[in-house]
């Protein structure tokens, strides 16, 4: 699984990474986590992807969140 580029609405052309959360424990962004060195495709059961702050469910708020979030749920 690659890391996705996800333009930052605040900074223009920089990469803003989303965060991360496998069942729904957070594991940090796309910058600092490798989520394929975490899970094999075969564990994955669903992904969540959440394009930014305005939208995500509560459980996914962060302060931090406002580049969007990717949830991962396993088998």
């Amino acid at each position: 699984m690659e890391a996705l580029d996800v333009p930052s609405p605040q900074l223009r052309d920089s990469w803003c990474p989303p965060l991360y959360f496998i069942d729904g424990l957070y594991l940090g962004n796309a910058r600092t986590v490798h989520v394929d060195q975490l899970l094999a495709p075969e564990q994955v059961e669903g992904v969540e992807v959440y394009s930014g702050a305005g939208n995500l469910p509560p459980e996914f708020n962060r302060t931090d969140s406002q580049c969007g979030v990717i949830a991962f749920w396993t088998r």
